[in-house]
């Protein structure tokens, strides 16, 4: 077993060291300056709500599930300054969806998501023009507008919270960076733009997560905001407590969270609250995804959950169909071929 971790330890290591040394070369050679970026639009024209969207994209064309999330999130009020990373785009490629004031930008598919947040934001900033909330999203997610009674997107832009996520992730605790706001208030403090100017948008899912979703966090916390979670486990447990009729039998919950290892629960509510528990540990955008579907009206569901081995495609396919409204086949294929879609990256 200590080998073992030690050679996980080498390997995280190496890993780390072929990502930073790549990101390098890369800076070296340019690859992150203004020449390879391309900005279609007027930053002057934006209104005072902007939604930062960052599309992987080795196609010109746009999925039309990532189609239906940026025009739910046009018609809530936001004007968009979409990402187009690894591929150059139009305008028509949206079919309509980007208006006037919207702003396309296309750049290499270097840093992951993290860096055309810290592209746009610095971009914003360096403009030094007033703006109410910038809303921070990508195209990882399915939007469930059939489970959306609450219209999630009008609900963010009408709050004045100054950092909202919708799901947060353990054991070292982060804000999910897949869909989160952020008030002029809490990214004009110098925690917040400090953060934005220092980070480096190393190419690595690892990098991303911990500098990026877990640094971001923690510069927030250091600045001393509190994240306001839409979808939190503390919700989930009430609204199973209330539909298995549970909220005054404390026994349950007692013997449930002392429960032995290896031991199974004797009911379904127990069950579904043992799934809950184990759930809420790590990231429970993934782990809890269909609790929070089911019993709080969660309208996404991660694109990579099936691949990922968090539910089976079947699953996937069948809550797809039932709350999506633009569901259609290539929405089961873009499920299905998801890991074939991964493309290697090398020097």
């Amino acid at each position: 077993m200590k080998a073992q971790r030690r050679l996980r330890k080498f390997v995280k290591f190496a890993t780390g060291g072929l990502h930073r040394l790549r990101y390098l070369l890369h800076w070296m050679l340019g690859k992150y300056s203004a020449k390879h970026i391309r900005l279609d639009g007027d930053l002057d024209l934006l209104g005072r709500n902007i939604c930062i969207f960052s599309i992987f994209c080795h196609e010109k064309r746009i999925p039309r599930s990532t189609l239906a999330l940026t025009r739910a999130i046009k018609r809530a009020g936001y004007d968009l300054i979409v990402v187009l990373n690894g591929a150059h785009g139009a305008r028509e490629e949206f079919q309509n969806g980007l208006g006037s004031r919207d702003i396309l930008i296309t750049r290499p598919n270097l840093g992951r998501d993290f860096a055309a947040y810290q592209l746009v934001t610095n971009l914003l900033l360096a403009k030094k023009r007033p703006f109410d909330r910038i809303l921070y999203c990508n195209d990882s997610v399915f939007y469930l507008d059939r489970n959306d009674a609450n219209d999630i997107f009008r609900h963010l832009l009408s709050s004045d919270h100054p950092w909202i996520g919708m799901t947060e992730n353990y054991p070292r605790y982060h804000v999910s960076s897949w869909c989160f706001q952020l008030s002029s208030h809490a990214l004009m403090t110098p925690v917040l733009t400090g953060f934005w100017k220092r980070y480096r948008p190393v190419d690595s899912h690892h990098h991303a997560v911990k500098a990026g979703e877990q640094g971001l966090t923690g510069a927030l916390l250091k600045a001393g905001f509190v994240p306001t979670i839409m979808f939190d486990a503390a919700s989930l447990l009430k609204a199973i407590l209330r539909k298995y009729r549970l909220a005054d039998d404390g026994g349950v919950l007692q013997q449930l969270s002392t429960l032995p290892a290896g031991s199974a629960p004797s009911s379904q509510s127990q069950a579904v609250l043992a799934s809950l528990y184990q759930g809420e540990r790590a990231n429970q955008a993934n782990n809890l995804s269909m609790l929070l579907i089911s019993e709080l009206g969660f309208p996404f569901v991660k694109k990579k959950l099936a691949r990922q081995g968090y539910c089976p495609i079947s699953l996937l396919v069948l809550v797809l169909e039932k709350f999506m409204s633009d569901f259609c086949l290539e929405t089961v294929h873009e499920v299905r071929l998801t890991g074939m879609r991964m493309r290697k990256r090398w020097f």
